[in-house]
């Protein structure tokens, strides 16, 4: 959910776009960012364009979370997944998931508030 709202511009999405952006439901996105808010990681605003919409706001302590977990986060993967693959699987494989992505991408809609 940090990357999500790393990579959305100004930081920012409306919260049931963060829901579909990571695939939880409004309910579930709803608890962890009053979670992710109560940690100082994410404020939670309400939409000026529409006043019953919530968006979702990354904090600089929460960018700075996550530029902090990136490294470990990487070897992980890397240790989890690459390191079991030869390079050839990794040529193979990436056409697949390539077209994985781009059919699960639910980039949220740039209008939000």
């Amino acid at each position: 959910m940090l990357v999500a709202l790393s990579e959305a511009p100004g930081h920012l999405l409306r919260i049931s776009a963060l829901a579909a952006t990571t695939g939880l439901s409004l309910s579930r996105i709803s608890r962890v960012v009053d979670d992710l808010t109560r940690r100082g990681l994410v404020e939670k605003r309400r939409c000026a364009e529409d006043g019953r919409a919530s968006n979702a706001v990354l904090t600089a302590a929460g960018l700075a979370r996550l530029e902090a977990a990136f490294p470990s986060h990487l070897a992980r993967v890397r240790a989890s997944v690459f390191d079991h693959l030869s390079a050839e699987d990794v040529r193979t494989a990436a056409p697949v998931l390539a077209r994985l992505a781009a059919a699960l991408d639910t980039t949220p809609p740039t209008d939000d508030c």
